[in-house]
């Protein structure tokens, strides 16, 4: 991902200050800037926090041999671990494989 992002918002990512990263647009040069979104959520520990997302124009799933796409996608960001033995890397909502 560090190929994508500026390092400074992959550190921000990480720690969860991901409204530093919009706050300072402008002072680092992102091609993406204009489709930056901040996200409200409530994690598991029941505490309301914003994650970082990515509008893109679409999304491709490859799924059981079919390829979905989806228009109305956003990309949210996170600096954790979704599984420990590294076996995924995404979560998608159900909705969009149903769809396909």
């Amino acid at each position: 991902m560090g190929e994508v992002l500026p390092e400074e918002w992959l550190k921000r990512i990480r720690s969860a200050d991901v409204d530093q990263i919009i706050s300072g647009l402008g002072s680092e040069e992102f091609i993406w800037q204009d489709r930056l979104r901040l996200v409200p959520y409530r994690g598991v520990n029941r505490n309301t926090q914003f994650m970082l997302a990515i509008k893109p124009d679409k999304v491709v799933i490859h799924h059981n041999d079919k390829h979905i796409e989806a228009s109305k996608v956003l990309i949210g960001l996170d600096g954790g671990k979704l599984c420990s033995d590294g076996s995924y890397q995404a979560i998608i909502h159900p909705t969009l494989v149903a769809a396909g």
